[in-house]
């Protein structure tokens, strides 16, 4: 996804909000969901790439300054919102520009770190970051439910993903060979199928917790602070450990896992693992709502390659 002229984003900016004057502005990279522009090495400004990513920015800005209190790391503060039902704009129109809306964002301080990754792994991170996880989980559900957080009971997530497999059937078994289609449904309805799956505590969960989104003072062995709250839902806290699971690996985030002060139930890490199974679903989905061949092909080889890798899924009965 190439990244816009930089024009009309520096531009917005200056115009809503002409304190800010913008020396440099560097584009990073980032996911599907928004463009991010760092300027004068101080801010990050993020712009929605698709109109539907917008609910996502207000329930942050809701959310971030309660949790902010909540946690030992920081959180982004959202100080410039220019957003459809804010800045005084009635109505939510976006007018994107190839593919990035240069008339919405969010913008804050930029929080100082280094994303994670294996090679700055030390005991004291791993114990500090188990910690940041206890205190995001403890945050109080009902107060998450107030602040506009969706989710609910563990009910509720399990009809979700019942709705996001038969999406699969309709939409993705298709694509797979007729063995593949047999494990894909095999691991699917031995997860939606075991009761024991859904006896978690709802819990308040980051839901897109990869080390991107971990940025870590590695000298001091600690986090500095989580990025990237849109995903945040009250849900399963196994799905916080997924991303570790699959970007940093099994022995590292059984090893966060271990030093966890929440509630382990006797399938936590079993969850975990499905989700990581099921990751490539979220690419394929992009993929074919966003008309982007490049990433329909990635998430359909992936998602082959990870049936292999967890391939007890698919011999289940």
């Amino acid at each position: 996804m190439p990244d816009p002229d930089l024009g009309p984003f520096i531009q917005t900016i200056e115009t809503r909000f002409p304190q800010i004057q913008v020396r440099t502005a560097v584009p990073i990279q980032a996911g599907w969901s928004s463009f991010v522009l760092e300027v004068n090495a101080e801010y990050m400004f993020r712009f929605p790439r698709r109109p539907e990513i917008v609910p996502g920015l207000l329930k942050e800005s809701a959310l971030l300054p309660e949790l902010a209190g909540a946690l030992s790391v920081a959180v982004p503060r959202f100080e410039y919102i220019w957003l459809p039902e804010e800045g005084g704009r009635s109505e939510p129109s976006l007018q994107p520009v190839n593919q990035v809306d240069a008339q919405s964002f969010v913008g804050y301080r930029k929080i100082s770190g280094e994303a994670l990754h294996v090679d700055i792994v030390t005991p004291a991170l791993i114990a500090h970051l188990a910690a940041v996880l206890g205190e995001l989980h403890a945050f109080p559900v009902s107060r998450a439910a107030e602040l506009g957080i969706p989710g609910g009971s563990a009910a509720d997530w399990r009809q979700e993903y019942q709705e996001t497999y038969d999406w699969v059937q309709r939409l993705v078994c298709p694509l797979l060979s007729q063995a593949e289609q047999d494990r894909v449904t095999a691991g699917w309805e031995a997860f939606l199928d075991g009761d024991a799956h859904f006896r978690f505590r709802p819990a308040l969960v980051h839901r897109d917790l990869g080390p991107e989104h971990i940025l870590c003072d590695p000298a001091a062995g600690r986090v500095n602070g989580i990025i990237d709250w849109e995903d945040a839902s009250i849900g399963d806290p196994a799905i916080d450990f997924t991303g570790l699971l699959m970007d940093c690996g099994a022995d590292f985030a059984r090893q966060v896992l271990a030093r966890y002060p929440g509630p382990v139930d006797e399938t936590l890490w079993a969850r975990a693992e499905f989700y990581a199974w099921i990751g490539p679903v979220y690419e394929i989905r992009f993929g074919l709502e966003s008309e982007q061949q490049e990433h329909l092909e990635n998430g359909l080889e992936e998602m082959k390659q990870t049936l292999i890798r967890y391939e007890r899924y698919g011999q289940q009965p």
